[in-house]
């Protein structure tokens, strides 16, 4: 190679898709007639806007865990014209933990990070969320066997998230490795992407949901394959 990179990689919606676990649990949770009535597609995006949006107001401190738990599901559900009570919406992020706790790496991912550990390719992940949660998910995806404790950084571990420079400067720390040697792949332009770029780092976005960004890129494209391809090349395998 011609120069040592450390490749980094975003969780959700990156090494898995959310969606998967998501209408699992949908489907198992509400009774067939139920979910006849409901645009499953109107459901995916109305999931993404509520889990940001509760998300941040925990990170600011404004509502507990469960309160962020809850809430998302409660007006996910509400805006597709399901109406739960709180022990209900409870009930439902129960039942998607457990399934969280099934989820498999994309296989594009899965293939690329067995090729790049065998190589010995540097390897991290950056990953906004509570440490144990994502913890869990980072477990279930068999990525702790490919890549080194030492290289995982959770923004619940720190008390600061992407996109703010602070969770980038703490993995450069953690690593050792300069922001002009490292490369972000996440999907979310907004922490994934912007933070990258603002912390002068190198990123490659894996445009799921086809947004616009200002962001230089050194490649895009909502295709899994095309994004491990890229990968390959700039590791100069």
């Amino acid at each position: 190679m011609a120069e040592t990179l450390m490749f980094v990689f975003d969780v959700d919606d990156t090494l898995y898709l959310r969606s998967e676990p998501y209408l699992r649990t949908f489907r198992r949770f509400f009774g067939e007639e139920e979910r006849a009535a409901v645009d499953e597609e109107a459901l995916l995006a109305s999931g993404t806007r509520y889990k940001d949006e509760f998300y941040w107001r925990r990170e600011r401190g404004e509502i507990t865990m469960d309160g962020m738990l809850t809430g998302r599901t409660l007006f996910t559900m509400r805006s597709v014209g399901i109406s739960l009570t709180e022990s209900e919406a409870r009930d439902f992020e129960r039942l998607y933990t457990e399934n969280l706790k099934t989820i498999r790496m994309l296989p594009p991912f899965r293939d690329l990070l067995t090729e790049f550990a065998a190589a010995g390719v540097n390897m991290g992940i950056l990953t906004n969320g509570p440490s144990d949660r994502q913890r869990e998910k980072i477990r279930a995806l068999g990525a702790d066997r490919l890549i080194p404790e030492g290289n995982i950084l959770v923004s619940g571990d720190v008390g600061t998230a992407k996109p703010d420079p602070g969770i980038f400067r703490a993995f450069e720390a953690r690593t050792g490795f300069p922001p002009e040697r490292i490369l972000m792949t996440g999907d979310a332009y907004s922490t994934d992407i912007s933070g990258a770029d603002s912390a002068g780092w190198r990123a490659v976005w894996l445009n799921l949901r086809g947004e616009d960004g200002d962001c230089a890129v050194e490649f895009e494209s909502p295709d899994a394959e095309q994004v491990c391809a890229y990968l390959r090349h700039a590791a100069g395998l």
